[in-house]
Order: structure tokens, then C-alpha cells, then sequence
């Protein structure tokens, strides 16, 4: 009995000096990026460039995985869910924030060990540009004018329901009292910006970057949700400058499963501070239209919430409503007729519903301490384009 004591007690040593070993070595092999949204969409863009930023750092080769499916569910999990080795990590996004309301999956920022935020993307208002000729819609003014004078007929892309995109045509609504059909589309929001650009739907509240192959040939940016215009679409006004307090962005992330050694992740906070700053980073990100939003743990206040919680946009999810069962809402298989109801919280605390086709009833009661207006006396109809395929964030 003491002689296997004593193996035990010498084979727990063994594995925690290689533990530690390990550590100190890190990283001795290439690394496994997760990226839950689609090849070509926002979130990949910028990943893909941030990993080539990190390679310099880290000396070995990262390979971004693109797991989709469910809303983003499937990759957010499957982060979370990676052996806590140092060698998988993935990126997070806004929509985070919405699973577990939604009833989508149990996941929330504190199953995640945060690394850093990199980016946020704003909305903008983009319309097709010969139905805004026709109609003389030249800014956000005459857009909102446009739609309160014909309530329920102009019809507004953005990506899968109860997605980042599709949350901000709800927001857009809630700010400027117009009643417009917001159309969601299972494969993100590159179907949603064609679609505008062919004239199929008028316009897309989706972020610059994805809509930049088409601004300029096909449609016109008429607003971006934000404080301050890109400075890759200086001609683009901002809501703000407009007159109308606007704002509502997307936030991506880097993030490690729960468990994984201290000093690892002490080496890849180092490894993004610096690849942060990378020339060829900053460069692709300005052109592209994204914006560099870097934040450390240490900068907020050692909090993941940053990463994961929409902190920072014009407006916070408090509810998802039934979505008849379909999960995601825009992922089933039927390819559409969900039943969700979206309530958000503005900074103001003034808000509004956003419901899939009627009269979904709230789940829970909203955030302490915050008011949430469910009234608008608006009814927001949106609609579900698109099967079940591999979807593209915004």
C-alpha cells in the first residue's frame, strides 16, 4: 500500500512538472483558431488577418477552423468545449450575448477565458442606390420620411434572425419610430447585401465591410451607426452627424476555454498586444473598412463581459422570444416562418420590439435596474430568406 502511495504521489509530480514544462514551452506546435461564422463574412475576415499578426508573435502556425451552424451556437460551443491545452482558441462575437436568452444554448461569457477584443464593426444604413434615386432619398432624413409615409412596405436585409444585423434594423426602428420589414437571411449577411444590390430588398443594416464590393455600384450608404465615420468610407456620413443618435456596433474577441494554464494565457495576451500593433494588421483592417477596437482583460477591469455582452453598443439585448422551435432562426430547415420577438434596451433606456411575423410573448422580465419600453405602436414584421447552409455573420 505504500509503495503504490508512494507511485501515486510520484506520478502527480510527474504530471505537474510536465504541466509546467509545457507551459514554459508553449507554444511547440501550430495552434487551432475557431471561427464560428462563415469563410468571407466579417468575423473571418478579421480573424484570418489577425492570425497572420499572431504567427509573427507566436512563431508556429495558426489555422482558422470555420465551425457553423445554429446561429453561431456550433462554434461558440465547440470553444468552450476544446481541450484547455493552449492550442484551440476561436474568436467570439456579439451574439454571444443572446444564446442563452434565446434558449439557444446555456453559453455565456463566464465559459470562456478571455484574451482580448480586437474589433467592432458598426451598422450603417445602405440602400439600393437606383430605388433611392426614384424616390429621392439622399440621407437618413429622407429615408425615415420615405418609410413613415409608407409604413411596412420598405423591406431591410440582414443576416440570420436574432443576429447582430438583424437586432440593428430593430434598433434602427426603435430610434426613429419607422415601421420597415426587416428580411433575414440564413446565410448571412453577403445574400442579404446582393439582395440589395439587385434590388430584391431595398436596403441592408449591416456593417460597411460587408457591403463594401457593392457601395458605390449598386447602393449608397445613406448613414452609419457610429460617433465618428470610417476612414476607409470617408464619404459616408454618420447617423450622429445626421441629427439622429444612432449608434450600434458588433464586437469580436479572442477567447480560451476554461482550464487552460495561467501562464499560456499570460503568453497570448502578450502575443495580442503585440499583434495588435502589426503593420500588415492594420493595414488590411483600414482598408477593409474595420475597425481596430483593442481592449485587454487588464483595460476592462480583468472583465470578459467586454468581449461577449454587446458592451459598447447604442443598444444591449435584454430578451429573445420563442422562435417556434427552430433554434437560431436561421438555421431551420424549413427555411423560415420562425416566431421570434427581439426587445432591446437603448442607452437611454427607451426600446422596442422587433417580432418574426406577430405576437410573441417576452421570456423572463428584462435586466435589473433598466427600463425597457415594449410599446411601440409600431408592428415590425420580419422574414426568414434561406435554408439551413453555412452561415456568414455580419
Amino acid at each position: 500500500m505504500k509503495k503504490l502511495l508512494a507511485l501515486a504521489v510520484a506520478l502527480v509530480l510527474a504530471l505537474s512538472l510536465a504541466t509546467v514544462a509545457s507551459a514554459a514551452e508553449y507554444p511547440t506546435k501550430g495552434i487551432s483558431v475557431i471561427c464560428p461564422w462563415g469563410a468571407g463574412g466579417g468575423t473571418d475576415s478579421c480573424l484570418r488577418a489577425f492570425c497572420l499578426a499572431l504567427e509573427k508573435q507566436l512563431g508556429v502556425t495558426l489555422t482558422v477552423d470555420n465551425l457553423t451552424g445554429a446561429g453561431g451556437v456550433i462554434g461558440h460551443e465547440a470553444i468552450a468545449d476544446a481541450d484547455p491545452d493552449g492550442y484551440t482558441m476561436g474568436m467570439v462575437t456579439f451574439e454571444l450575448s443572446a444564446y442563452k436568452a434565446q434558449e439557444m444554448s446555456d453559453y455565456t461569457y463566464e465559459n470562456y477565458i478571455p484574451l482580448c477584443r480586437v474589433n467592432t464593426d458598426a451598422a450603417a444604413i445602405t440602400v439600393n442606390s437606383e430605388w433611392a434615386a426614384a424616390n429621392g432619398i439622399t440621407d437618413v432624413a429622407s429615408f425615415v420620411e420615405y418609410a413613415k409615409a409608407h409604413p411596412g412596405e420598405v423591406m431591410m436585409g440582414g443576416s440570420s434572425s436574432g443576429s447582430v444585423w438583424h437586432i440593428a434594423g430593430g434598433y434602427l426602428m426603435n430610434a426613429t419610430g419607422i415601421d420597415i420589414k426587416m428580411i433575414t437571411y440564413a446565410n448571412g449577411a453577403a445574400d442579404a447585401v446582393k439582395a440589395a444590390a439587385q434590388g430584391e430588398i431595398q436596403g441592408v443594416t449591416v456593417s460597411l465591410a460587408e457591403a463594401k464590393a457593392f457601395i458605390g455600384n449598386g447602393l449608397t450608404v445613406l448613414g452609419v451607426m457610429d460617433t465618428a465615420r470610417n476612414v476607409a468610407f470617408p464619404d459616408a456620413p454618420t447617423c450622429a452627424e445626421q441629427g439622429f443618435d444612432i449608434a450600434y456596433a458588433t464586437q469580436r474577441g479572442l477567447a480560451l476555454p476554461l482550464g487552460t494554464d495561467a501562464e499560456i494565457v499570460a503568453k497570448l495576451e502578450a502575443a495580442c498586444a503585440a499583434a495588435i500593433q502589426d503593420a500588415d494588421f492594420v493595414t488590411f483592417m483600414n482598408n477593409n473598412g474595420q475597425t481596430i477596437a483593442y481592449q485587454s482583460t487588464v483595460q476592462a477591469g480583468v472583465s470578459n463581459k467586454v468581449l461577449t455582452n454587446g458592451g459598447g453598443n447604442g443598444a444591449d439585448i435584454t430578451h429573445m422570444l420563442d422562435d417556434g422551435g427552430q433554434g437560431n432562426g436561421g438555421d431551420g430547415d424549413d427555411g423560415g416562418d420562425q416566431h421570434a420577438q427581439i426587445q432591446i434596451r437603448a442607452k437611454d433606456g427607451q426600446g422596442g420590439v422587433l417580432p418574426d411575423h406577430g405576437d410573441a410573448e417576452p421570456l423572463g422580465s428584462a435586466h435589473s435596474g433598466s427600463h425597457v419600453c415594449t410599446g411601440s405602436g409600431v408592428n415590425h414584421h420580419s422574414h426568414q430568406i434561406g435554408g439551413h447552409n453555412t452561415q456568414q455573420d455580419g
